[in-house]
């Protein structure tokens, strides 16, 4: 199993970066040994580019024993050449090549990089260096930019959204104009949706109505910006808020967002999307202060606080949906209708129904798909305080954190993180932790009309310290190579610790008896090496190539997958040792040298193993090791591997140097054996042209005869541009290894920080 989980990984160096046109995205890079994957021959993707494609090409070179000498043979840096006028991408080598190899350990075997985009047409991506040889052409298709509006509250211009500077300072103006096809792009701050032209100030039925086809980003920077196209949905929140009056308060339960004061003047929704398809785009948004709590009369207005779907498939894509609220259904978000919407990559926490679906509401034969989110922190009376299904209604969700969501009614609670009525739902790769209810913490379900529905649950992890699964009598959910706390029947299925790497908790605000003001706390629900879910997920489930886990990493990582979010990768130790070890002879023959690599490690925290090889041949097992060589290179290879077999591997040089032959003066002179803490100072002029800087600190100086370490040390300027290093030490060790009284010849070797070494002679009288 462990070697199956070797992460395969590119190690990429960055050479060069040639720009000859205006396109982006240009840069080549040394594939190297880390990397696991030499490619096999020259590709490029996609296989059919559009002019907005950044294009990813790779492919093999001859392999050289690292990017310092694959330049010196192909005569140069790896650079790409972009001639539009003629639609070539060519690939060359470009003088001077790196001479320094010392920074260079790592073998290379091909070449990976980018260029685009590129102008519409025929161009041929080729190279004719040596072992660089070959031709592609490849065609590039031109799609027309969509339409592009601009919304920043800080604009001062035109208000005709056509630029930044010129941006809507509403969204609902840019709402008005946007069609099919068209893009809005929203600058950092809060918007409001009660304002003209289809509302009135404080008109609690204002709401951002998305149209078909049309995209909604958020999270850019905006015009008071030096670049107001950065995109980063954190640091540049773009916030749809329902809180007409900005005046909401802060809660201390979830329950009280229906009846709070502050929030009686909210929005019934913050946006609605009718009759939409997969054209229409929810993107990098925080949807908050929707509060669905109209007249009973009117059931739409009860449900869907944050967002209201009827009859459309939007991408809801990297979201935050958080402190919204519906008398009936669906507070985070409502879904009903002749509809398939996708929710990917969301946060939906905080978020409160009355009735259910705290988080998410998925109603009468509607369809959802909810893949990458975090379900977290909601809360219901009564059912599926994550997400609720309703009857016919087909409910997909994968890799998927569905945590510390509470069904509050104290016996008809059911399925804080699921529930099902007469549903067909699909939850796949799920982590399932701190859910609360009275019947089923994980997942419930019930049937009505005769209708039984269908639930199945694969490959995850139901921990939530309670009544995992509610008995659902005529519905009973196939659970299947799940790990369940106090166990489930079904084939695959366990009920042991997970071994997560940190458990989320209840903090119960010190009353303990009432549920209503606990916080959740979530954890870290990646898995520890040695985790019985590890490859305990379903062997029938055989994701394809490009299917991700939770992180963005393959699903699969060894021979089966693992249950729950995570895939678990035994990455490979981490190797300290440096790729150039040098020593010194002080006969002109042979020296010494550490070779250490004691500081490796592995990720995981595994036993590791070492391998030292000098010239070819096994020399020692040992992580730190001295030996003797003689004067000169001498090549060496280093296999590091983890308990489970999985190994990294090193090759350097080594090399014993004869040091550069310099001048000391030892004070004081003479020097008596007499009873004294006074050190033996030594100092030493470096070679001409190194500079105190180029004086290696770490390493200490040493004294002969004796080989004794000094206790201090410091390298300091001189006059005439020199540089004098000076050190002291211990004058008793020194005269227990002096070999006679007289005058006794002294030597000073320290190490310079390109590797080399000085050896300050001089002599001293001993009395």
């Amino acid at each position: 199993m462990a070697n199956g989980r070797i992460r395969i990984r590119l190690v990429l160096a960055i050479l060069v970066v040639l720009l000859t046109s205006s396109s982006r995205g240009v840069g080549v890079f040394w594939i190297t040994s880390d990397s696991q994957a030499q490619p096999h021959g020259w590709l490029i993707e996609p296989t059919a580019p559009t002019d907005v494609d950044v294009i990813q090409f790779s492919g093999p070179t001859p392999t050289y024993a690292n990017a310092c000498q694959a330049e010196q043979t192909l005569g140069g840096r790896p650079t790409l050449r972009i001639y539009p006028d003629r639609r070539e991408v060519q690939l060359t080598f470009e003088p001077p090549a790196t001479e320094d190899c010392t920074d260079s350990p790592e073998p290379v075997f091909g070449l990976k990089g980018s260029f685009g985009p590129l102008e519409p047409g025929q161009w041929r991506f080729y190279s004719s260096r040596f072992g660089m040889q070959f031709y592609r052409e490849f065609e590039v298709e031109d799609v027309p930019e969509p339409a592009v509006y601009y919304v920043d509250p800080t604009a001062t211009g035109r208000n005709d959204g056509s630029n930044w500077a010129n941006a809507f300072t509403r969204l609902q103006n840019a709402l008005a104009v946007a069609g099919p096809g068209c893009e809005i792009r929203m600058a950092r701050g809060m918007y409001q949706p009660d304002w003209e032209p289809l509302y009135y100030a404080g008109d609690r039925n204002a709401a951002f109505h998305v149209a078909r086809g049309v995209v909604l980003k958020g999270g850019y920077a905006g015009r008071s910006w030096p670049n107001p196209n950065q995109r980063d949905v954190i640091a540049h929140e773009t916030v749809l808020s329902g809180d007409l009056e900005r005046n909401d308060a802060l809660l201390g339960s979830l329950r009280h967002m229906l009846t709070d004061k502050s929030r009686l003047d909210n929005s019934y929704h913050v946006v609605i999307i009718e009759g939409a398809d997969s054209t229409t785009v929810l993107d990098g948004l925080t949807i908050t202060g929707g509060v669905a709590a109209g007249p009973h009369d009117e059931e739409k207005l009860s449900c869907g606080g944050g967002i209201l779907n009827e009859n459309g498939s939007p991408i809801i894509r990297d979201c935050l949906i958080i402190g919204n609220a519906a008398m009936e259904h669906g507070a985070g978000i409502h879904n009903h209708g002749r509809s398939a919407p996708v929710v990917a990559d969301c946060t939906i926490t905080g978020n409160w129904s009355q009735w259910g679906g705290g988080g998410i509401y998925n109603g009468w034969g509607a369809e959802l798909t909810v893949t990458g989110c975090i379900v977290s922190g909601n809360g219901v009376e009564s059912r599926g305080a994550g997400l609720y299904c309703h009857t016919d209604g087909r409910l997909k969700v994968s890799n998927c954190i569905i945590s510390g969501n509470t069904a509050l009614e104290s016996t008809g609670g059911r399925g804080g993180a699921l529930f099902g009525l007469s549903a067909l739902m699909d939850v796949t790769y799920c982590t399932l932790v701190g859910n609360r209810a009275a019947g089923g913490s994980s997942l419930a379900c019930d049937t009505v009309g005769g209708s039984g529905g269908q639930i199945v649950v694969s490959s995850s992890i139901l921990w939530d310290e309670g009544q995992e699964v509610i008995d659902c009598g005529a519905v009973q959910p196939e659970i299947k190579y799940c790990n369940v706390w106090g166990g489930w029947p079904g084939e695959g299925n366990i009920a042991t610790d997970p071994c997560f790497v940190q458990m989320g908790y209840w903090d119960d605000g010190t009353t303990p008896k009432d549920a209503d003001d606990d916080t959740w706390f979530d954890g870290d629900y990646h898995l520890l090496w040695g985790s019985p879910c590890l490859e305990g997920g379903d062997p029938m489930l055989i994701p394809d190539a490009n299917a991700t886990d939770f992180d963005g990493n393959p699903r699969l990582s060894g021979a089966v997958v693992d249950m729950g979010i995570y895939e678990v990768y035994n990455e490979p130790p981490v190797v300290t040792m440096g790729p150039w070890v040098t020593g010194f002879t002080l006969d002109g023959k042979s020296g010494t040298l550490t070779l250490d690599a004691s500081e490796s490690y592995d990720p995981e925290g595994l036993t590791l193993a070492y391998q030292w090889y000098l010239d070819g041949a096994p020399v020692s097992r040992d992580s730190v090791f001295t030996t003797t060589l003689p004067l000169g290179e001498h090549p060496f290879e280093l296999v590091v591997s983890d308990s489970a077999g999985v190994p990294t591997w090193v090759e350097g040089v080594s090399e014993i140097l004869e040091p550069v032959e310099t001048m000391a003066t030892v004070t004081p002179d003479p020097i008596t054996n007499r009873r004294t803490i006074a050190p033996l100072t030594v100092s030493a002029l470096l070679p001409e042209g190194y500079r105190a800087s180029d004086f290696a600190r770490s390493e200490k100086l040493l004294l002969y005869p004796g080989e004794i370490e000094s206790d201090r040390q410091l390298a300091f300027g001189w006059v005439g541009g020199r540089v004098r290093v000076m050190g002291k030490f211990d004058r008793a060790k020194f005269f227990e290894v002096a070999p006679t009284y007289g005058e006794v010849p002294v030597r000073m070797i320290g190490r310079l920080n390109d590797g080399s070494f000085f050896d300050g002679r001089g002599t001293v009288t001993l009395k």
